[in-house]
């Protein structure tokens, strides 16, 4: 871990405390480090930054992002005042190629919920900002690795997931999550630019029919008007967006 220059604002140099979230994992050990040095050098930095690569896809009401910030919150807190969290590095192991499938990894299908389930599970455990590495690492085709572009850079569904979600919700605020029926995700966003966007998915369970007010329009994760037949829809893993227009 280290603090390392990570931007500027104001004039003056920010830096950040950086570690890799999966080595606190390995060795707990590592936690007394962390505080120590958080102890000696805080003001030293202006975030707490840390990278987190997970193949999982996240929710529920032990959502991997909320509880590994509230960790990090608290080791923190026992020492002094928390500093904002950064994740400055993570993303995706091992996301499958569409042009050499039988290598394995994640199947591009699956990326698009893993994407957007990823981020905003992290905005809702509070990160003030997130890096997704890496767009670009010249690899062979089909080769496994961090990349959201294939070897010739045509986008991975991920980074498409990516980019809808952020049209949506970028600079939005906190999303607050509840949980509609057993298995049932929702994520509701403050109200801006005069609407309101919740998502929503199925974090256990295949599926499950999910009401739909009048008023309200149904995208899918890649920002397509789902049908709604009866007043319902299905919502599955994969996410989906509810958008309402709201008076300002």
């Amino acid at each position: 871990a280290v603090a390392e220059p990570v931007g500027h604002t104001g004039g003056e140099q920010l830096h950040a405390f950086a570690g890799h979230l999966h080595d606190l994992h390995v060795n707990p050990l590592l936690e007394v480090h962390v505080q120590e040095f958080y102890r000696r050098f805080t003001r030293s930095f202006d975030a707490f930054s840390f990278h987190d690569y997970s193949d999982e896809l996240f929710g529920g009401p032990l959502n991997p992002a909320l509880r590994d910030a509230r960790r990090l919150v608290e080791l923190q807190k026992a020492v002094g005042e928390p500093k904002p969290l950064w994740v400055t590095e993570g993303g995706l192991f091992n996301p499958g190629s569409f042009y050499a499938p039988q290598t394995g990894g994640l199947s591009p299908r699956l990326q698009l919920a893993w994407a957007v389930r990823f981020d905003v599970s992290y905005l809702e455990a509070g990160c003030k900002a997130f890096f997704i590495y890496s767009l670009h690492t010249d690899p062979p085709m089909g080769e496994l690795n961090t990349m959201c572009t294939e070897h010739d850079r045509a986008i991975r569904p991920m980074l498409a997931a990516r980019a809808v979600l952020a049209s949506l919700v970028d600079g939005v605020g906190v999303p607050q999550r509840s949980e509609p029926a057993a298995g049932l995700d929702r994520f509701d966003f403050p109200v801006a630019d005069g609407r309101q966007v919740a998502v929503l998915w199925v974090y256990t369970g295949a599926s499950q029919s999910v009401s739909v007010s009048a008023g309200t329009d149904v995208l899918n994760i890649l920002g397509n008007p789902v049908k709604v037949t009866g007043g319902k829809i299905t919502v599955t893993t994969e996410p989906v967006y509810f958008v309402r227009k709201q008076k300002l």
